[in-house]
């Protein structure tokens, strides 16, 4: 062996050698911080208290040890409700150092959380602020119906979600009924700020209203092929569409750190585009 080869091998030992105790010393670090750490678990159950969310009512997307600004902290993620939650939780004292709703930063109740059964009535006064202080999404739906005149029986709903505009909280709700499209947004306190009636050109001769699968079908049929289970998703979108004369159902949903988009047929049920993206 030549030197300059000698020389390269020793180079590579030293850098291989450099690497492996680097993965050794992180992951020591990591042992020791989970030894002193409150543990997943209770990470989870601080963090869903907090939110007012039961554990069988949240879709989990993340609940890892990590460390920030120097701190080992527990980042958990999750969504209920049609609602995204994230939470940055102190790993030896419990304590929320962030929280998050639809990306937006909340005010969090960062004091020691307690392993004690005495307290529920706690997690139970931090539920109405988790919920943003205001109605929640079923009643906005109520009053959206009541504004428009349409009974919960003849509504196809196609979106509820909580948005934000200029700092501004409110709910936007959409529905079908009677050949009609309605958006609403609905305030936090109930009033309502917009309303508007479309006539839906799907809802003619050619393609009446009873012609087609419906939108739980649509849903059906797109979990069905994405083998999701449906007590894991979050749907974000289910509406009915045209375009060049072809009804069909966009359908977006979520599954842990899966996104899908679906157009399926609105009359056939056949899936007419797919498409699946993983979040970074």
């Amino acid at each position: 062996m030549t030197a300059t080869k000698k020389i390269i091998a020793l180079m590579t030992a030293v850098v291989l050698a450099v690497a492996a105790l680097g993965i050794g010393i992180g992951a020591y670090a990591t042992s020791q911080a989970e030894k002193k750490s409150i543990g997943q678990d209770k990470a989870l159950e601080i963090a869903l208290s907090e939110a007012g969310v039961a554990a069988e009512n949240a879709s989990y997307t993340k609940v890892k040890l990590d460390r920030d600004d120097g701190y080992w902290v527990y980042e958990v993620e999750f969504y209920a409700d049609g609602l995204e939650y994230d939470f940055a939780i102190n790993s030896t004292d419990g304590k929320i150092i962030k929280k998050e709703i639809d990306g937006r930063k909340v005010d969090a109740v960062v004091s020691q959380r307690q392993s004690s059964a005495s307290q529920p009535s706690q997690s139970q006064s931090t539920q109405q602020s988790a919920r943003t202080d205001g109605i929640t999404l079923e009643k906005a739906k109520e009053i959206a119906l009541r504004a428009a005149g349409v009974s919960s029986a003849d509504a196809q709903f196609t979106k509820g979600k909580l948005e934000t505009d200029d700092g501004r909280m409110f709910y936007e709700v959409d529905f079908y009924a009677g050949g009609y499209e309605y958006d609403y947004k609905i305030a936090m306190d109930g009033r309502v700020l917009e309303a508007e009636k479309e006539k839906r050109q799907e809802y003619n001769s050619t393609t009446a209203s009873d012609n087609l699968i419906g939108v739980d079908k649509a849903k059906q049929i797109a979990l069905s092929h994405s083998g999701a289970p449906a007590d894991g998703v979050y749907f974000e979108k289910a509406k009915l569409e045209m375009d060049d004369g072809r009804t069909y159902y966009e359908i977006e949903f979520r599954y842990g750190v899966e996104e899908y988009e679906y157009d399926i047929d609105a009359v056939t049920g056949e899936i007419l585009s797919f498409d699946r993206d993983t979040d970074d």
